[in-house]
């Protein structure tokens, strides 16, 4: 193997490694809550991603998205440890969908915290419709520039 390739999969192995600590780190915070994800936890979490930035064409450099998920949706009342590894994956599909669809128009930490709102307060803790209905209105509002840039109720309508 020539040194070119063997020093690209060191780099690769030591990224994936980084983010696997980045992703553990979490459950500071999660195990408040009485969640936790182990080493095969943050590597399907991280192999997901992968497929799923594959999937929708883009290309992501860090790494952070998944940790603001985790931090932020891991009050949720309706994640438990029994789903958590599984909603956090659809919660990395929802979001990146998402910002596909909005043409990044909405900051990460927007909607993330739009999507914890509407996960909580609207679709009981249902990834299906948060993204089949809740994020398809916040969709259909941007599309149309009737976004409003602040969250949960201040009303401030953001025009061209």
């Amino acid at each position: 193997m020539s040194d070119l390739i063997q020093f690209r999969l060191s780099l690769d192995s030591l990224a994936k490694q980084h983010i696997i600590r980045q992703i553990m780190s979490t459950n500071a915070v999660s195990g408040q809550f009485g969640l936790a994800l182990n080493e095969a936890d943050a590597e399907q979490i991280l192999a997901a991603r992968h497929i799923i930035l594959k999937n929708l064409g883009r290309v992501e450099v860090e790494s952070g998205v998944i940790s603001q998920l985790i931090i932020v949706f891991c009050r949720s009342p309706f994640i438990n440890q029994e789903n958590y590894t599984s909603v956090i994956i659809d919660l990395i599909e929802a979001f990146y969908y998402f910002k596909n669809e909005t043409r990044d128009e909405i900051s990460d930490m927007e909607l993330i915290e739009l999507m914890k709102e509407r996960f909580d307060n609207y679709c009981a803790g249902s990834t299906e419709l948060l993204v089949s209905r809740e994020l398809e209105d916040v969709l259909q509002a941007v599309r149309q520039e009737k976004y409003y840039s602040t969250l949960c109720c201040d009303q401030n309508e953001v025009s061209e």
